[in-house]
């Protein structure tokens, strides 16, 4: 079944971003019920599509506040806390090389999380090649050298993280 919509940007609105989602769900009657020996469980699923309309110049402009090893179930994790002081959302990419205390040498991909006009956001680093890496944690200190990529920009990294 198609659907259609269509989103009308008064001519004097001004510059930002708006977000929007399509829920679909089927009618409370169309609820189908799976049968487990004596247990029955309703079953109903929904839909939704995320939208952001950028409306003239909206753009983002990223700041790293912060780089740092925080704690993740008893590890060391690498994260930047950046701050998005824009008019519309971005979401973080790029890659991250380290170098551990015992000169091991790892890279991290950096969580392509969507930062909000307005909102700091807790991005995290995570091993790049999960499969291909040893799973003992570094050891700190760690040397970062690497990008820190989204829509409209990129900021280089070098940070010591003890």
């Amino acid at each position: 079944m198609p659907y259609r919509f269509q989103i009308d940007i008064p001519a004097d609105a001004s510059a930002g971003e708006c977000r929007l989602a399509l829920l679909m769900q089927a009618p409370e009657e169309d609820v189908l019920v799976t049968q487990a020996d004596t247990l029955s469980v309703p079953v109903q699923a929904r839909i939704a599509i995320v939208m952001y309309i950028k409306v003239g110049d909206a753009s983002p402009e990223l700041v790293i506040q912060e780089i740092r090893l925080d704690d993740r179930n008893g590890q060391a994790e690498p994260v930047f806390y950046v701050r998005n002081r824009g008019n519309a959302h971005a979401r973080t990419a790029g890659f991250v090389d380290a170098t551990d205390a015992n000169g091991r040498r790892l890279e991290f991909a950096v969580a392509a999380l969507p930062i909000l006009p307005g909102q700091t956001r807790r991005i995290p680093l995570r091993r790049a090649y999960p499969e291909d890496t040893e799973t003992e944690a570094f050891t700190s200190p760690l040397d970062l050298q690497g990008t820190l990529e989204w829509e409209t920009g990129t900021q280089k990294i070098t940070a010591h993280l003890k």
